[in-house]
């Protein structure tokens, strides 16, 4: 499946998923934690978030599936999931930490 759909496509949909997920989570009062750039990291991003084991919970049983580490959560979408998929894990990731 991954060599149908390309490798170099998937790299470049990561970025901008990733590019995405930044920008949507600083709009939405998120604070990123580890480098704001993609051209120094995975399309893995981390935002700081007190009760993170708390907040993965209950994504989780929204069907957001998130990994608490610590005081972040981190967020690591795909080349299956889209934007509008980012956007609602992060909107509802922004109601639990400004709660």
């Amino acid at each position: 499946m991954l060599l149908k759909v390309g490798i170099h496509n998937i790299q470049s949909y990561l970025k901008k998923l990733a590019e995405f997920t930044r920008g949507f989570g600083i709009q939405k009062g998120l604070q990123i934690t580890g480098p704001l750039s993609t051209e120094c990291s995975s399309g893995l991003t981390s935002f700081y978030i007190g009760n993170a084991p708390e907040v993965e919970g209950i994504l989780r049983e929204k069907n957001i599936i998130v990994s608490a580490r610590k005081d972040v959560i981190r967020m690591a979408p795909h080349f299956y999931n889209t934007k509008d998929e980012l956007e609602y894990a992060i909107t509802e990731l922004s109601n639990l930490a400004n709660r």
